[in-house]
């Protein structure tokens, strides 16, 4: 009878462990961000897992595959290390708000798509890029 309160607790132990360093990843903040593009009028954060892309959008001629930067995360999701470098070299640091609504990169917010602030951005972005050419087709 002693080995089934251990077992429950080295599996409680077990599990706990586990949590801990799935929430210290930066996968738990996995989806789609929008800044204002700096460079461009539009950039995208996409963080899938432990990867992360960021590309830059102009009105003409879609992503700009020159300023595509692709990386991942260290152990604790505090940094992100760019494996193909663009607007972002070597590492940024990486943070998030509780509700995860907000990441920041460097010095540089990010909006999660579907927020009323990355809405914004990609309506400011289309009503620019339409309003140059009346047939353009958003990449978004």
């Amino acid at each position: 009878m002693k080995h089934i309160p251990r077992t429950a607790t080295v599996l409680t132990i077990g599990a706990a462990t586990l949590f801990t360093l799935t929430a210290c990843s930066g996968g738990g903040h996995s989806g789609t961000y929008f800044d204002d593009g700096r460079s461009a009028p539009i950039g995208r954060l996409i963080i899938d897992g432990d990867d992360v892309t960021y590309e830059s959008f102009r009105c003409a001629g879609g992503s700009e595959s020159s300023k595509k930067s692709q990386g991942v995360f260290n152990e604790d999701g505090n940094l992100i290390t760019w494996t193909q470098e663009g607007r972002f070299v070597r590492s940024d640091p990486f943070t998030a708000t509780s509700d995860g609504d907000v990441v920041t990169l460097g010095e540089t917010p990010f909006m999660k798509e579907g927020s009323d602030a990355a809405q914004e951005l990609i309506d400011d972005f289309e009503q620019l890029c339409t309003g140059r050419d009346g047939d353009w087709q958003s990449p978004l």
